[in-house]
């Protein structure tokens, strides 16, 4: 893939009141999109010999935070990963199957049920993290660890914005 400058093909006329084009707005928006892309199809890659995809993969490592040994209910998960109920108890069902999570019923409120991990989901979770680690490590050496501070700041401010609009 040939490498792309940030600056590269995108023309900024800064109108009369200082805001600039929306072509920078859309670059970025647009790069956002490239790099999720695929960054899910290389993590299904290094994912494929553990038959988990990166959806599962999220869904582990979301149950594995040491806070959340009870679980999440499926809103929690719905809200913190920010995916459709229906597309995450589609997953949720395949990763049950799999022996991965179980669903119990919620101590606080017992119509609703948390999603745990397994000791077979704290197992798998814990191979994958390292194939995963690996991953993120490889695609971000070219940043110090500043940058990558930086760059959470950045996509975060952009996110609370989006949840916003």
């Amino acid at each position: 893939m040939e490498e792309i400058s940030a600056r590269a093909a995108v023309t900024v006329h800064p109108s009369s009141d200082g805001a600039h084009s929306p072509a920078i707005a859309h670059k970025l928006f647009f790069r956002l999109y490239q790099t999720m892309n695929l960054s899910l199809r290389k993590a299904t890659n290094v994912l494929r010999d553990k038959d988990m995809s990166p959806q599962q993969w999220s869904i582990l490592d979301s149950l594995s935070r040491p806070d959340l040994q009870q679980g999440m209910t499926v809103n929690g998960l719905v809200d913190y990963l920010m995916v459709s109920r229906q597309s995450l108890n589609g997953v949720l069902k395949r990763m049950e199957d799999l022996g991965y999570v179980q669903r119990v019923i919620n101590p606080e409120d017992h119509r609703s049920r948390m999603v745990q991990l397994t000791d077979l989901g704290r197992e798998v979770w814990g191979k994958a993290g390292q194939q995963m680690k690996h991953f993120y490590d490889e695609n971000l050496r070219h940043m110090t660890e500043e940058e990558k501070l930086e760059a959470i700041d950045f996509i975060e401010r952009i996110l609370a914005n989006v949840k916003r609009f």
